[in-house]
């Protein structure tokens, strides 16, 4: 059986809301070093959390070496909690999936990926959801270490989005993730 938000809830939120706390989030933790909660996290991961007024943002990573995924997703903390035993205590309203492996043991292509991250988020660029197009290695100062992320053009926003990114030392792919995501209700 197929559990159907109630649309009286979805009115609470907007899509310019989740979008905001999206970049909110991303700000906030991994890119910039936030602080994760491990007793949130049950896999040997990562989890960052951050709340609004109405949402919660929560990021888990995994990374096992060399190889690495997570997942984002948005959710919204309904007033209504008549609502909650039929769709538990959050309501997934957006998610975003990565995973990808470094193919080298230069640690500096993580931090490349960081700061693409952080550039992006901080202007409230939605480039699937990672950084822009390029970042090249005059504003990384590792190198000649460049980002790269290539958006999928037939799925490229807010609502339907996937891609790759990479970075790269002179021409050599050293780090990669796949992406995709979605927005997982209508909302305006």
């Amino acid at each position: 059986m197929t559990k159907i938000v109630p649309e009286e809830i979805l009115k609470n939120v907007t899509l310019e809301e989740v979008m905001d706390c999206f970049f909110q989030g991303g700000i906030a933790g991994y890119a910039s070093g936030g602080r994760y909660n491990p007793s949130l996290d049950e896999t040997g991961g990562k989890v960052f959390t951050l709340r609004t007024d109405k949402l919660i943002y929560s990021d888990s990573y995994v990374s096992n070496g060399p190889q690495s995924g997570g997942m984002t997703i948005i959710s919204l903390l309904p007033e209504d909690r008549r609502h909650f035993p039929l769709h538990g205590k959050k309501i997934p309203l957006w998610l975003m999936q990565y995973v990808g492996e470094e193919l080298s043991s230069d640690k500096k292509a993580i931090e490349v990926v960081k700061e693409a991250l952080l550039d992006a988020y901080n202007q409230h660029i939605f480039c699937g959801g990672r950084g822009q197009e390029t970042y090249p290695f005059s504003k990384t100062g590792w190198n000649e270490m460049n980002y790269y992320n290539k958006v999928n053009a037939k799925y490229n926003n807010f609502m339907n989005f996937s891609g790759k990114e990479t970075v790269e030392d002179r021409g050599n792919i050293i780090f990669y993730h796949t992406y995709s995501g979605k927005l997982l209700v209508p909302l305006e």
